[in-house]
Formats: structure tokens, sequence, C-alpha cells
């Protein structure tokens, strides 16, 4: 439990047992320190005993012997000259050393023998209660100041009574600590914290004084403001494109809006960057049965316990599943984790066939079919059941309650979603307490505000902003995702040029991707080639590289071999900041299209609204770009070939999904992007990238493949 890098509970205890020891040393943060009593001037026999210890130093020793010599010394006086204040140690050792020790090797010698020292007279049980009150704001919420000065006095009272030095004080205030907080840290924790780290730490805040604006910082507040030093600012405010069109976890319909939902929900397992593995996270397993390929056995963590209090257990996820495929709820639509084991026509109906709670830790999930993404079911959000019930899907939104570390405070529509830091999670704690989530979806205005300081953190930074934002000292980070800027063409036959596959040819090679890649993109993210999937992916099908290379004159003669010599108007629509750079791309998109006869009628949608339309299927028929996830939909996503337009592609993929081989699954991964890609289903631009700015103050903050925000945990 003792690090190298003091964790949070390690620093609390460091702060309490500092801030008492630099309080009994000068004086406590609500009076000022007793005048101390007058004592002897220092004989000359003290002073001679350190000069005659540096003076058996050997020739070239280190600094650490000389120290190690000169504190025997020192101990040895004081047990033999009562009465030394600090003050007579550190002048007498300053005076002895000459130039031999620094001055900041002399503090440390000092330090160490400084405990040994007694404490002003004047200090009674009272002021030791009164110091554990004047630190209580740095423990945590469940360790009080009544109980930590109970304990104190209980020790006392109990026959530690007497003239107290400061070494008492600090061991009886670990003793409180400990009893406070016993189960999170044992007693060797804390003595091993105290030994090794009080020295080091009472520097540290001496120092911090020193350099306060006032005459002198208390030793609180220095604690405080070494926290803030370690952790960065309590509160920040993140500016993204767009919010979460609801808070209800497993049905919000956009990987940006993780950024929201990964900090309020934990999930039963998840997506592990490095591996590119689903992995258990609430869950402690899961897997098929042995000797099953159509039975998945889930164990649950036994200790799963949400915001609110409630605690998960296999009943209650049952009745999760059971409330959220109801057909009452507003947000059903968007329910499809499970249905590669239940029946999409009769959810609810199938539920208790597909899913079976055998103990109540352990369900039994049957699939209906052998499907390779039978995983993907496990990235379950889970919610409490009771507060569902109580407040039904429709009105989760208000009142989101998940596992995850931070808690929801609220939303303000189009302008905020505020957050809290849960003190109770089990996890490490993330070092931001607070986390405001503003929609801001110009994006010179979220520039703007972050160098104004209204911000703390801009996404989808526009790279032309990139240098300057670096001369100016900010941070980036840029990392790529799973998800890709998708230009789909709607090939439902309800737009008659789009339904024609060499009008569709033609759009792909009516665009220099390299280009616009280069210049809208910044480079960032991963260049598409004629497929969902980037370089590297499962699935992913080299021969397709190049196949519509730009070339405006193949362009024109695909479109006038499909009629369309004369040109022809295609409507469309664009999102508005809600993908990195989705306007500006479609912009260039538009632009070089007309140079080659095609006009896009375009419709510009805030998020809200396109997303909206979306759900409903009102969008504008005929060019659409979306952000597509395809480490969950394996590596085939196509939104038009669905079989009602391309029925080849709809067995291709059925059939893909009964292959258990993955060498032979990954050939027919390859040929079924050579089928979208023959029909020009799509153009696939790149993958989406994550391009964060923030402060030099702040800690170093990254993004998962998934969008999902890296705080560093305390």
């Amino acid at each position: 439990m003792v690090n190298s890098v003091l964790n949070w509970r390690s620093l609390v205890i460091l702060g309490v047992v500092a801030a008492l020891a630099f309080a009994v040393a000068c004086g406590g943060d609500d009076e000022p320190a007793p005048a101390p009593t007058p004592v002897p001037a220092p004989t000359p026999d003290f002073a001679k005993l350190i000069q005659d210890a540096v003076g058996s130093v050997p020739q070239g020793a280190s600094a650490t012997e000389i120290q190690d010599l000169v504190s025997n010394a020192v101990n040895t006086a004081l047990a033999a000259q009562p009465g030394l204040t600090r003050a007579d140690v550190e002048a007498i050792v300053t005076s002895a050393t000459g130039d031999q020790l620094s001055a900041a090797e002399v503090q440390r010698i000092v330090d160490q023998s400084i405990k040994a020292l007694p404490v002003p007279e004047t200090l009674d049980l009272a002021d030791i209660s009164r110091l554990v009150e004047a630190a209580l704001p740095a423990l945590p919420e469940s360790v009080s100041a009544a109980e930590i000065s109970q304990i104190v006095q209980d020790q006392v009272e109990a026959g530690q009574t007497g003239q107290l030095t400061r070494g008492d004080v600090e061991s009886l205030v670990a003793a409180a600590v400990e009893g406070a907080v016993g189960d999170q840290l044992s007693a060797d924790d804390v003595k091993a914290i105290v030994d090794s780290s009080l020295m080091a730490t009472n520097a540290a805040i001496e120092d911090a004084a020193m350099k306060a604006d006032e005459a002198r910082m208390t030793a609180m507040e220095a604690v405080e403001a070494a926290e803030a030093a370690y952790r960065g600012p309590d509160s920040i405010t993140i500016a993204v494109g767009a919010l979460p069109a609801n808070l209800v976890a497993n049905v919000i319909p956009s990987l940006q809006s993780r950024i929201t939902s990964r900090l309020i929900y934990g999930q039963l397992a998840a997506l592990n960057d490095e591996t590119g593995q689903i992995e258990p996270e609430l869950a402690e397993s899961y897997g098929f049965l042995p000797g099953s390929t159509d039975t998945v056995e889930l164990k649950l963590r036994q200790d799963i316990t949400f915001h609110n209090g409630e605690t998960l257990d296999a009943h209650g996820l049952l009745k999760s599943f059971e409330l959220m495929m109801s057909e009452t709820a507003e947000v059903a639509w968007a329910f499809r984790v499970l249905d590669r084991y239940v029946d999409p026509a009769d959810r609810l109906g199938t539920l208790n066939e597909a899913v079976t709670v055998v103990d109540d830790y352990t369900l039994h999930f049957k699939l209906r079919l052998v499907d390779d993404t039978w995983a993907n079911a496990f990235t379950f959000m889970p919610l409490p059941p009771v507060h569902l019930e109580t407040v039904g899907p429709a009105g989760y939104s208000e009142e989101p309650i998940g596992t995850g570390p931070y808690k929801f405070v609220s939303w303000e529509r189009d302008n905020y979603i505020q957050l809290t830091r849960w003190e109770d999670y089990p996890g490490p704690k993330p070092v931001i307490k607070n986390i405001r989530i503003r929609h801001v979806p110009e994006a010179a205005v979220r520039v703007a505000g972050l160098k104004a300081g209204e911000f703390d953190i801009i996404t989808a930074t526009p790279p032309e902003n990139v240098p300057g934002l670096i001369s100016d000292g900010f941070k980036i980070f840029v990392g790529d995702s799973t998800q890709s800027m998708y230009i789909g063409f709607n090939i439902y036959g309800r737009s008659d040029p789009l339904s024609n596959k060499l009008v569709r040819q033609a759009l792909l090679y009516a665009v220099d991707m390299d280009g616009i890649y280069e210049t809208v993109a910044g480079g960032y993210g991963s260049r598409l080639q004629c497929q969902i999937v980037a370089p590297g992916g499962f699935g992913y099908n080299a021969d397709l590289v190049g196949r519509y290379d730009y070339d405006p004159d193949k362009a024109k003669e695909l479109l006038a071999e499909a009629g369309y010599g004369d040109g022809v108007t295609i409507k469309g629509s664009v999102t508005n900041a809600r993908y990195f750079r989705d306007r500006p791309l479609m912009d260039a998109l538009v632009s070089q299209w007309s140079q080659v006869g095609v006009s896009v009628d375009l419709q510009y949608l805030e998020s809200s609204e396109w997303l909206q339309q979306l759900i409903n299927q009102t969008l504008p028929e005929g060019i659409m770009n979306i952000g597509l996830n395809w480490y969950l939909a394996d590596n085939t996503t196509s939104m038009w070939g669905d079989g009602q337009a391309d029925p080849a592609f709809k067995e291709m993929r059925d059939a893909k999904a009964m292959i258990t081989d993955p060498v032979a699954r990954e050939a027919e991964v390859k040929r079924i992007a050579e089928q979208i890609c023959e029909n020009a289903q799509a153009l696939h631009a790149y993958t989406i990238p994550s391009v964060l700015s923030f402060g030099p103050s702040l800690p170093d903050i990254s993004a998962s493949k998934s969008f999902e925000l890296k705080i560093p945990s305390q």
C-alpha cells in the first residue's frame, strides 16, 4: 500500500500529521503561538560536541555520512541539555558545520532531531483536539474530528500523560488516524508513512509557507497548496461540440457521448485499447460454458454499488433488461445490446428464454444463432433496478445513476452537464473533483475560450490552431479512435441518382481524399481506403488501397454513362460540430463534386436536431455524414446494405457470423469489404481523431479509442 509515489490516502495522512507538527512548532490556525519559554544560552560544550563530530568525519565522506554523525551528536546533546529550541539547534549546527553542509542538509538534520524536543508547556489535551479540528478539511468525509480527538484523549487518559514531545503528538495523531481509517490502512502502513515521509513533508510545507504572499501561511493552507499542485485544479470545464441526446446508459447513440457516459457509468466488460479485446470490468468473468457454442455464463463481481447505494446482483441486472425493453420506454428503440440473444421482433417476450438467473451473481445467456459478435452484449452499463423502475427509462436522463467515478449533479439542456467525483468510488479516484461539460459547437469559440481561461479543455481542436496553441504553452493530445467518418449514399432506391452504382462510383473518383485528409483533418486519424476499418484492424483489406484514386475525368465519364452528363442535383445533410471537422469535410466534398457537375442541396443541422431526425428517419434522402463505430460492429458496417438494396451483403454477413475460426472469418470480412467498395456504398474518409487541448497547469489527460477521457487518479 505504501508506494514510491504517494497516493491520495497517504497524502491525506501526511497532510494531517505534517499540519499538526508544523502547528505545534509555529502555532495553530486559530490563535497565535504561545510565547517561548526563555532558556539558557547554549553551552560551548554543545557546540564543541557537534564540532568534534564534524571533525571526526573521514576525508571524502558523503553528505549523508556527515548528517548521520551530526544528527547523533545533536540527539546526545538534547538528551543532556533539555530546553533547547529549534532555533538553538539550527544555529549551533550551522555554526559547527560551516560550509560542509548546505542549508537544506542542515534543515534535514534539524528535522531528524526536532522530534525529541518538548512541545510548549501550554499545549494540553484541548490544544491537541483543536489541532485535529484544524486539520479536518484534509480528511475523508467518513472520518470526523470527534473520532480522532476521542482516540487521542483515550490514549492520553490511559497513561500517556506528563510532558509531551513533538514526537508524542505525532504518534498520538498517527494512532488516531489509524483508528479512524483502519479499514483502509494498517498500523504498518501508518508507521511507514510517518517514519519515511514526515521530514520531507515538513520541509515541503515550510517551503510553501515561506513563499506565501502573506506574512505567513498556516500549516493547513500549506497542505492545501501542496495538494492543489499535486492534483491540478479542483474543478474544470470541458468544451465539446455536442452534448448527448440523453443520459440513459446503453442507448446514447454516439461514441462521442462517451466523454460523458463513461464518467458516470461502468461496464460489465469494456474494450481494452491495447489488446483490442472486450475484457471484464464490473463482471468477474464471462465466456462460453465448457463444451457449449451457444450459452454464455456471466459472473458478476459482488461489490458493485451504485451512486444511490443500491447494489447489483443477477436479479437486478435481469430486471434492468426487462425495464429497458419495455414497449412504453421512449428509449427502447435504441436498446439493442441483447439482440443476439433475444428476438428483435419480440425482445420482452423472449427475454426469459434468452437470459436465466443461476444464482445471485451468475446469469446464463443463450444465443439465438451462432454469432461472432456475441461478446458485444457484455459492454452493457448496469443501471440500478429500483431507481430505474421508479423513474422509468424515459425519466432516467433527469436523474442518471451509475457506478462510475463521477456522479450526476445537473443538466441544462443545450448548455452544460455538471458532474462531481463520487467519493465512495471503489477504484482509483480521479484527481479532478468537479467537471462541467459545456456545449460549444463553434470551434473558434472553443479555441478563444481556452485562451481566455473560460475552458480548461476543448475537444476537436482545429488542426490549423494546434501550432499556435503549442507556442502559447497549451498542451495537445492527439489520439486515434475506432470510429470512422462515413459519408453514406442512400442506395435504397428512393433517390434515383444514388440508386445507380455508376453515380456513386463517380462521386468517389471526384474526391481528392488524400488532399482533404491532409488539409481538413490535418493528417490526424487514419486515412481509410474504401472500407470502414483502419489499417491494422481486423479484416483490413489491403487490396482496396487506391481503388478510387482521384480522377475527375473518370468521374465525368461515369456520370455521362449513367445519363447525367449535363449535371445532377442530390439532396443531403451534414452535422455541425458533432464530429471532428464534420462540416468542413462536407463543404470540401461538395466543392469537389461541383467540379464534375454534381450539385448537393445540403441541409446544415445542429447536433440535437440532426440526431432526432436520424432517430425519426426523417433526414433528407441522399447523402449524409455519420461517425460509425467498427470495433463492436464486426468491421463490416454498411448502413445501406441491409438486404433491401444489397441482398448479397446480408447473405455474406450472416454467413460470416457463423464462422468460428478467426482466420476464415477475417478472410470473409475482407470479402465483404470488397463487396461494399465495389458497389460504392459509401465514401470512407478517415478515422475520427481525438484532438484535445488543455492548459499547462492541468494533469496529463488523454482519451481512449472510444473517446473516453482518461483522468489521472489520486
